[in-house]
């Protein structure tokens, strides 16, 4: 049986892999690891959910890089992509597979930090567009309806928009199927189904729609074949497991603690209707 952990080293040709995927591309280390490595891939997903032509990106550099295959911490690294895109707009890129509750709590101050960008003695006109692109496997409410939102500061009468410098991107990654006609013309759905995808089959389709996502996923398979860096996307993998299981203990003895109240509630009422029964049949 083939190990479904590892690649065929005998090649680096990934359309000839077939089958499940080891690993799925929401993967965060992965996912980051894929962004500092391939600037044609990064361009081509910031083109897709800014929705830009690319001859609009003149230039993309990953400020924050990691060491390859260097171990991190599985509760305080945060291992976002922040981008500086045509030396004029600050860019946070998330992945998020995992639902706290907080995520627009958690956003709105990754885009904060993006836009705290002037150095001392700078004008303020010169302060950089802020940009945080959250692409999350969950939906923040639950009546979106939308794969790509995007979100600006504006007047809640008027709806004229305070400034254009602070914006905010959500990718729905359950909405992937049901994107609008827009989402389609920049491919933004097929990035969408890639970070969804689940076998060689289905990113064999999908790199015949986009170029950067099929250069995605040849770096995805050169990284893969790396022992260093397929132990560090497993462990996060394995992180995520646990930080499940955690959540679903929460959720069952929360569950309980309801069921536990709702019966102490019956019971004093049937005690109290029993009372005034009993009162009532003294009198």
């Amino acid at each position: 049986m083939k190990d479904s952990t590892k690649f065929d080293n005998s090649y680096q040709d990934w359309t000839r892999e077939s089958g499940n995927l080891p690993i799925r591309m929401t993967n965060d280390y992965l996912f980051k690891s894929v962004n500092q490595e391939d600037p044609v891939a990064l361009k081509s997903l910031i083109c897709a959910i800014l929705h830009r032509d690319s001859d609009q990106i003149l230039s993309v550099e990953v400020l924050n890089p990691i060491l390859l295959g260097r171990a991190v911490d599985e509760k305080e690294y945060i291992l976002d992509v922040k981008v500086d895109l045509n030396n004029e707009i600050g860019i946070d890129l998330e992945m998020q597979v995992i639902n706290y509750g907080d995520w627009p709590e958690r956003s709105l101050q990754y885009l904060c930090r993006t836009y705290d960008s002037l150095q001392r003695g700078e004008d303020y006109i010169k302060t950089k567009t802020a940009i945080n692109i959250s692409i999350i496997d969950f939906r923040i409410f639950k009546d979106d309806i939308s794969l790509l939102d995007s979100y600006r500061l504006m007047n809640v009468k008027s709806h004229r928009v305070y400034t254009e410098k602070f914006q905010l991107y959500t990718l729905c990654l359950p909405k992937a199927d049901e994107p609008d006609d827009e989402d389609i013309m920049f491919h933004t759905n097929t990035w969408a189904k890639f970070f969804k995808a689940e076998t060689w089959e289905d990113l064999k389709m999908l790199a015949k729609e986009d170029e950067g996502v099929a250069s995605a996923i040849a770096t995805s398979y050169r990284l893969w074949a790396d022992d260093d860096v397929r132990e560090r996307t497993l462990a996060r993998e394995d992180y995520y497991r646990r930080v499940r299981t955690e959540q679903i203990r929460l959720q069952m003895a929360q569950q309980a603690a309801r069921e536990a109240e709702e019966e102490a509630k019956a019971f004093r009422e049937e005690a109290k209707t029993a009372q005034e029964e009993a009162k009532a049949a003294q009198e």
